[in-house]
């Protein structure tokens, strides 16, 4: 148990981000669906998540090395709940593009994040072992967040607010933690 105290503020966090990612990637083909997108219109929306996944790998580390491990999870789940609630209020198929886009950026600035900080906290002794737990913890949760489509009318504002209260939610335990971050990486 050890092992984990220095990295459970950030497991937790874990849990909940990928927990509403896991819903937002359900919910947002069958949404569509509903606002009568086209097979196209959602195979783009699939499409544009991956493009700012990879813009993310840039943007990420970047913001890491310009201010820190916890103010960029913080300002990368700030966006992400902008994003959610940008699909909410919006249906129009370009909106969704832009924040879909918005969403990969973001998410894969978080698994930069992430992943350099358990990697940092790890030692060459217990690294299987973390990163074994870290990913039993994100497809446990993410699958679990695919589950969450079923307690609400997909049609339905709930099922964008609980996403956005559990992305919200994931940068508590990290803001909050008496832990130290990484220190930033030098290129």
């Amino acid at each position: 148990m050890t092992t984990f105290l220095p990295i459970l503020s950030l497991l937790v966090s874990v849990s909940f981000l990928l927990m509403a990612h896991g819903l937002l990637g359900t919910l947002l083909p069958l949404r569509g669906l509903i606002e009568g997108f086209s097979p196209t219109d959602l195979g783009v929306l699939g499409a544009v998540y991956f493009l700012g996944f990879g813009l993310g790998t840039i943007v990420g580390p970047r913001a890491i090395s310009r201010v820190g491990h916890i103010r960029t999870f913080a300002a990368m789940t700030a966006l992400l709940c902008i994003s959610v609630m940008l699909q909410a209020i919006t249906h129009s198929p370009l909106f969704w593009w832009m924040s879909r886009g918005l969403t990969g950026l973001c998410l894969a600035s978080l698994y930069v994040i992430i992943e350099s900080w358990l990697n940092a906290r790890s030692t060459n002794k217990n690294r299987g072992l973390i990163f074994s737990v870290y990913t039993v913890i994100n497809l446990g949760v993410i699958t679990i967040g695919q589950l969450l489509t079923a307690v609400a009318d997909i049609s339905s504002f709930t099922l964008f607010a609980v996403a956005t209260i559990l992305f919200a939610a994931s940068a508590v335990p990290v803001s909050m933690t008496r832990t130290p971050a990484p220190g930033q990486p030098h290129p």
